[in-house]
């Protein structure tokens, strides 16, 4: 873009050349009016700039309706004229940047205050059309208005914050309800370990191993949910280390045990259980529950 060429001619200039052939001269009002009809109906704002005093000599339809004056009205103007002084100064400076190197200059994020579309934000590419001398002749700028995706880029932004705000909200009150819930069952699950060693009815001992079975349960779900908290927020830890499946097995039977008695259900474990597996015991013991659960929920009495 930075090629040797002439200005875009503005609607009402003479054509070049026109004290040539009259076929010459309709050629080149054609291609003018070809090159009008491009730059009128680029959905972009589109100006043009003179080298010397940085005032604008082509201006489009669409930036004048972004900036909210007539394209008319601005031919002849420059910055100064119609910006607030400190918007002037920064698209001066970025003019002058590239008139004196002679390259193009992306400005990303440029704001702008308009007349009648209130603040915008712009992201504009300056371009130095050169001379016959090999000088920058004029300044071509194309400005896109980006407003809507910066605020929609910072409403995602917003959105995510938020959704991690509550996550860690829901994090903490988890966290908390949890050490609540845990605190007082730890002393039932207590007392009750206390009791079973104590009495020798077997009724009144049927009666605690419930309360030991359902307590250790219910402790279970708490850390459940307290796990699945932990890996919403990707802080769930795994201890690995070798653990035998067949101690996993025991401590996962006796809390299904009484799951398994009230269904009718029995447990048989193969030779295979006597194998070590590297895992997470705690969480083993987890999965191992939970299958075992739902394999005596969904059997049937004397299976």
């Amino acid at each position: 873009m930075s090629d040797t060429a002439p200005p875009p001619p503005g609607p009402d200039s003479p054509a070049p050349g026109s004290s040539g052939s009259s076929g010459s001269s309709e050629t080149l009002r054609g291609s003018e009016k070809f090159l009008q009809s491009i730059i009128e109906n680029i959905p972009d704002m589109v100006f043009v700039k003179d080298a010397a005093e940085l005032r604008f000599v082509r201006f489009n339809n669409a930036g004048a309706e972004l900036i909210g004056y007539p394209a008319e009205e601005m031919i002849g103007k420059n910055d100064w004229d119609l910006f607030p002084a400190s918007e002037a100064e920064f698209f001066i400076a970025k003019d002058r940047e590239v008139l004196a190197g002679g390259a193009m200059v992306d400005i990303p994020a440029e704001p702008i205050d308009t007349r009648f579309n209130g603040r915008r934000v712009l992201h504009t590419k300056k371009i130095p059309i050169l001379g016959e001398d090999g000088e920058p002749e004029y300044l071509l700028g194309i400005s896109e208005d980006i407003t809507e995706r910066i605020e929609s880029a910072r409403a995602i932004e917003d959105a995510r914050l938020e959704a991690e705000e509550a996550n860690r909200a829901k994090t903490d009150f988890l966290s908390r309800m949890s050490h609540e819930l845990r605190t007082p069952l730890n002393a039932v699950l207590g007392f009750a370990q206390l009791l079973e060693m104590d009495l020798t009815d077997e009724s009144e001992l049927e009666s605690v191993r419930h309360i030991l079975s359902a307590g250790s349960h219910l402790l279970d779900l708490i850390n459940d949910v307290l796990d699945i908290s932990r890996i919403d927020s990707g802080a769930l830890s795994v201890s690995l280390d070798s653990v035998p499946v067949a101690s996993a097995m025991d401590d996962s039977l006796v809390l299904v045990a009484a799951q398994a008695r009230d269904a009718g259900v029995a447990i048989e474990v193969s030779e295979a259980a006597s194998s070590i597996v590297r895992a997470d015991r705690q969480r083993l013991r987890q999965v191992l529950v939970n299958l075992l659960s739902n394999a005596i929920k969904f059997n049937r009495a004397g299976g």
